[in-house]
């Protein structure tokens, strides 16, 4: 078995996912981790929620907290784990890349004239 990546460790699994889907979330974040790596690994925080596991209406929430930002929250209605997981993990890159150039615009727009 291969090792896991270590945010895959920094996932609180809260109802609906288990210890043998970690292989799974490490396969389907893998961008969102890429984008994490600015950040130590202990410095982040996830947790996955997956309500009505296998059933119609199935909702994933991935929630999000590195420091110096706010945390970040996204959810899918999709009816697989897996391809929830990708909606969720793309969505945090986008309000990641939303929260930190917001932050660097911020600290730009201070130092101007």
């Amino acid at each position: 078995m291969s090792e896991l990546h270590p945010l895959v460790g920094r996932i609180t699994l809260v109802g609906g996912v288990q210890n043998k889907d970690l292989h799974l979330l490490q396969g389907t974040l893998t961008h969102l981790f890429s984008r994490l790596s600015r950040w130590p690994a202990e410095a982040v925080e996830m947790r996955l929620r997956v309500k009505d596991r296998d059933e119609p209406g199935m909702k994933t929430t991935l929630e999000l907290r590195v420091p110096s930002l706010p945390a970040l929250v996204a959810t899918s209605q999709e009816s697989s784990l897996g391809s929830a997981l990708h909606e969720v993990g793309d969505t945090l890159v986008h309000q990641l890349n939303g929260a930190v150039d917001k932050r660097s615009d911020h600290g730009q727009s201070t130092s101007r004239l």
